[in-house]
């Protein structure tokens, strides 16, 4: 039997609920930094999943903060996808870009925007992600929100483009 990728055990693992294999892994001399078969690395995995610790943990331990999978999105794209609005903050906190693209343009507050997170939105915004930003068919985060019947974002981020226009 081929052994599992050490990204791929540990996405069973965060499902399975065993979150003390972190401390094995840590001491396992795995590269916290490896993309899995899933196309995702640990600290994508952790922040979709919105444990804050152990992302902090594994950021504390070398993970990357703004390192990408396959399809060029990064942990804070996982957390705010989840609308797990306190690990946004916490992988900003840690230096996360607020305004990274994936491969299509996509950023951190479009995805929150598509899945209506209203707080992880605020959260990217008090943070300074840009509203502007245009995915690759020229969507910004608004229009995504508008196309998926997100009012609650799309309400947020009106009033963050009304207020830029009063400056």
């Amino acid at each position: 039997m081929a052994q599992s990728h050490p990204v791929d055990v540990f996405c069973w693992q965060i499902a399975a609920g065993k979150h003390l294999a972190l401390r094995d892994l840590l001491h396992s001399g795995v590269d916290l930094n490896t993309i899995g078969s899933l196309g995702r690395t640990l600290l994508m995995v952790a922040a979709n999943e919105g444990l804050t610790d152990i992302v902090a943990n594994l950021i504390e331990n070398g993970a990357a903060v703004n390192a990408s999978g396959e399809m060029g999105l990064t942990p804070l794209h996982e957390a705010a996808s989840s609308g797990h609005a306190v690990t946004v903050l916490s992988l900003i906190q840690f230096g996360a870009n607020v305004n990274a693209t994936s491969v299509d343009g996509i950023t951190p507050l479009m995805c929150a925007a598509a899945w209506g997170h209203v707080e992880a939105a605020k959260v990217l915004l008090e943070h300074g992600a840009d509203f502007r930003i245009t995915d690759r068919s020229g969507a910004t985060a608004c229009d995504i929100a508008g196309e998926k019947g997100e009012d609650g974002v799309a309400e947020v981020l009106a009033a963050a483009d009304t207020s830029l226009r009063g400056q």
